[in-house]
């Protein structure tokens, strides 16, 4: 079991499918108003789909595929520019124009079949642009083509969460369990962790998870050195620019 003093829980790029007895010990560590974090990989089974269903949220074995310049950085990052309005991990981001960096996603979006469960509030948080699409056939496409009727079209989103509000003996709704599923765990690796929006993102992410509201949107503490992504179209812009100065 996990310890008693355990405020939150975070999966971090699984590299295999859960078994059911860990499944099984999630589940209650939700249902005992736990926090509970997960970054997916794509192209990796991970076993939770069961778990998820329960919380309103579906991980699609698919990858997603953007087409559009502005989201793509040299090197094929991801730039995420796409973000829930009036969400506390998200809000700053939109406010200040910010962008997370991430490598390639997987959809995680609200179950379209989920049971019906007036506890649960679901959000999609983050998405891809409107020139992308989930390809499910991305094992046997190369390189991937959008087919209607079969792929998802975008935007598609790349990050949900859902928080249970659970009754009192007084009638009033307290806060539950937390469930944030991400569909890539890059945007925490070492190499884009510099980059700002992402530790905006991760540090308003955590304090939502573990209900410390008045730290929300409160930047992290000053680094040495901080990573400029620019999308290709802005790297183009940037070197015109330069070049027309000594010009």
């Amino acid at each position: 079991a996990f310890p008693e003093d355990a405020d939150l829980v975070i999966v971090a790029g699984p590299q295999a499918p859960f078994r059911p007895i860990e499944v099984e010990r999630l589940r209650n560590f939700l249902d005992d108003q736990g926090r509970l974090i997960v970054f997916l990989e794509p192209y990796i089974p991970h076993g939770l789909d069961d778990l998820f269903y329960d919380w309103g949220i579906l991980a699609d074995d698919r990858i997603i595929v953007d087409e559009s310049q502005d989201r793509q950085i040299f090197g094929g990052d991801t730039l995420i520019r796409q973000f829930a309005d009036e969400h506390p991990i998200t809000a700053f981001l939109i406010d200040n124009q910010l962008s997370v960096l991430a490598g390639q996603p997987r959809p995680v979006r609200i179950n379209p079949g989920r049971p019906e469960d007036d506890s649960l509030t679901i959000t999609q948080i983050m998405g891809s642009s409107g020139q992308s699409w989930a390809e499910r056939s991305y094992r046997v496409e190369d390189p991937p083509v959008y087919s209607a009727g079969i792929d998802i079209p975008g935007p598609v989103p790349i990050a949900t969460v859902s928080e249970r509000a659970v009754g009192s003996d007084l009638g009033l709704s307290l806060e539950g369990g937390k469930l944030a599923v991400f569909g890539n765990s890059d945007m925490l690796a070492n190499g884009r962790f510099s980059f700002y929006g992402n530790q905006i993102m991760a540090n308003n992410l955590l304090n939502w998870s573990v209900g410390q509201s008045e730290m929300l949107s409160i930047p992290p503490r000053s680094v040495q050195e901080f990573q400029l992504a620019l999308s290709q179209p802005e790297l183009m812009k940037l070197l015109l620019w330069l070049m027309s100065v000594p010009l």
